[in-house]
């Protein structure tokens, strides 16, 4: 009795928060419209004190979407004479304190990664203020969406106690790295490009119809001096980019001038242009080079992984304009 007595305000106590601690488990997925165009493989070129610095950045969601997972090291190919350097950043958002939070990991340990830097965001940018013992740290991510291009500036105070710049670096995205491996093919066959240019550069391949293929390329393109497959398995059109409902009524099309192959349409010159609401990507004849996502003026074009899931219904939208016009 007595056992059962002292036992029944634990069995209460458990009883009230399992209800507290399963919402806590399974929170939302975390959305943000500014920190979404951080994701992505980047190339980081600027200054650290005074010395030139050349990064790779690659960044994508993870922890059930809850973290932006930065990983931050310095590129191959950089000079011998820089020092190399390493670093994984989580950017999340506390939704309580309504504001960003930054944890830091590098290679100079425990120390200096014992304290978060804390953010606000201003239009396109968040200024984080990382409070360490020798004194605050700032950090600001500036998104330039004419440019799709990141700005990284940090600066600290000296010892005379003025502001004075740390680091000032510039990302710039990098074609997405591509896999030759097709998954569910019965062959590992594929076909092969007919070995003409089109007058753009970009590799031309022979295609069936889709109706009658079970494996085909989908594109070819040239990265970093390799050829690259992309393949296209049958029922399913892999769109590389999506224009998205930031075109409609827009259509601007600075888009289809910088198109190295021509699979943004309709252009002016085609008779449906006046009719449609917004320009469509071939998912077929887009080569992925990423060309048209800078000079978008109203931020409408996304690559597949980084399209807003609100705007997840325009991947059909585009697919379906280009089989409705060959039906």
């Amino acid at each position: 009795m007595k056992t059962w007595f002292y036992s029944l305000p634990i069995i209460v106590l458990v009883t009230l928060t399992s209800p507290l601690r399963l919402h806590a488990q399974s929170p939302a997925e975390w959305r943000d419209d500014l920190v979404d165009h951080m994701a992505g493989t980047w190339k980081l070129q600027g200054q650290i004190m005074g010395r030139d610095a050349h990064h790779e950045v690659d960044a994508e969601w993870v922890l059930n979407h809850q973290f932006l997972r930065i990983h931050e090291i310095t590129e191959t190919g950089a000079p011998g004479s820089e020092k190399r350097y390493e670093a994984t950043w989580f950017l999340g958002y506390d939704p309580v304190s309504e504001r960003y939070v930054l944890h830091l990991l590098d290679v100079f340990g425990g120390r200096f990664s014992e304290t978060l830097g804390y953010g606000v965001r201003d239009g396109n940018s968040i200024r984080f203020v990382f409070e360490y013992p020798d004194g605050p740290f700032h950090t600001v991510f500036q998104w330039a969406p004419e440019k799709d291009t990141w700005r990284w500036l940090m600066t600290q105070k000296d010892k005379d106690g003025k502001w004075a710049t740390f680091g000032d670096f510039q990302l710039t995205r990098q074609p997405k790295s591509l896999s030759a491996v097709i998954s569910g093919a019965e062959s590992p066959e594929m076909l092969q490009p007919e070995g003409a240019r089109t007058p753009a550069g970009a590799t031309a391949c022979t295609r069936p119809a889709f109706g009658d293929i079970k494996i085909a390329v989908r594109s070819w393109s040239s990265i970093l001096g390799q050829t690259v497959l992309k393949p296209l398995v049958r029922g399913e059109l892999e769109m590389a980019y999506v224009i998205a409902e930031p075109c409609i009524g827009t259509k601007d099309t600075a888009c289809v001038d910088v198109c190295p192959v021509d699979c943004i349409h309709p252009r002016k010159d085609e008779a449906d242009f006046e009719a449609e609401t917004q320009l469509y990507i071939s998912p077929v004849e887009c080569i992925d080079c990423g060309a048209c996502v800078p000079v978008c003026p109203v931020t409408a074009i996304f690559a597949l992984e980084d399209l807003p899931e609100k705007w997840n219904n325009f991947t059909p939208i585009n697919a379906d304009w280009y089989t409705n016009k060959k039906a």
